[in-house]
């Protein structure tokens, strides 16, 4: 039997604004977020950082590091 895998895509929201869509690939590196979406286009949100990843509503939130 074939194990299926479910891909879950995340918004990614920073100040309650959408973004990135479809992302998922996320990596937290000092003061930045890497993130790349389904179709291999990658972002990088500079002087941020994760504060929450929730599955089930497919969102992954992003705050500003404060300086």
């Amino acid at each position: 039997m074939k194990r299926g895998m479910i891909m879950c895509e995340f918004n990614v929201l920073l100040d309650g604004e959408v973004v990135f869509r479809d992302v998922i690939y996320a990596k937290a590196d000092g003061n930045k977020v890497i993130l790349k979406d389904v179709l291999g286009v990658s972002k990088v949100l500079k002087g941020c950082r994760i504060v929450e990843i929730d599955v089930g509503s497919e969102r992954l939130v992003l705050s500003l590091v404060e300086q």
